[in-house]
């Protein structure tokens, strides 16, 4: 991963190679053991994960549910078993936030759903908020993980010590992280993060103990 310096934010170390979507042995989400000791060692100080919506949180795509005084309605779609993720992550004391760029009410709602406390749509930099956030919860970058899919997510990619894209991402993402999901967003990749930040949460309690 190419490292990004910011006066506010440490630097972090780049990776050393791009971890693939793993789904040769049909285990999903793929064992804590199966990935690189310096990719556990980055999930193990996962102590924020921020999120993006479109095609990570939802499907990507848009559902055109009519016209109204207001305007084209638009749908959206989420996964279940994501929202599962999220909950556990929250059990356990995990700090979850939403960084998006758009600002439909469907995402928002999920948000709310959700309990998500930490949300924040309509951004046009998601670095800035970023650096905010990590700042009001006393954290340092390398303690956040990143979900993103499109070119405008690579800033804040750069800046985290876990950044993840979705198997259907363009290449240039898939350069830029250390980890591939093995679902596809919408439909189980925000779980399989959560449940790897668990796994390597719950290793690290093991080894201390």
């Amino acid at each position: 991963m190419v490292n990004s310096s910011s006066p506010s934010l440490p630097a972090v170390d780049a990776a050393a190679s791009t971890v693939p979507a793993r789904g040769s042995t049909g285990a999903w989400p793929p064992a804590l053991d199966d990935l690189p000791a310096a990719l556990r060692e980055r999930l193990s100080r996962i102590r924020l994960l921020c999120l993006d919506v479109d095609g990570v949180l939802s499907d990507g795509h848009l559902y055109f549910l009519g016209e109204d005084e207001a305007g084209p309605r638009w749908g959206m779609r989420f996964a279940v078993r994501d929202g599962v993720g999220i909950k556990r992550l929250q059990a356990a004391g995990i700090e979850v936030a939403i960084l998006s760029e758009g600002a439909l009410p469907g995402s928002q709602a999920r948000a709310r759903s959700l309990g998500v406390r930490h949300a924040f749509f309509g951004l046009k930099d998601k670095l800035t908020r970023f650096t905010a956030l990590c700042q009001e919860l006393g954290l340092a970058a390398d303690q956040a993980a990143f979900v993103g899919d499109e070119l405008s997510d690579l800033p804040l990619l750069r800046a985290v010590g876990f950044a993840a894209t979705v198997p259907e991402a363009v290449s240039d993402m898939h350069r830029a992280v250390h980890y591939i999901t093995q679902r596809p967003g919408g439909l189980g990749a925000v779980r399989e993060v959560c449940e790897l930040i668990l796994a390597a949460r719950r290793s690290a309690a093991t080894q201390a103990s």
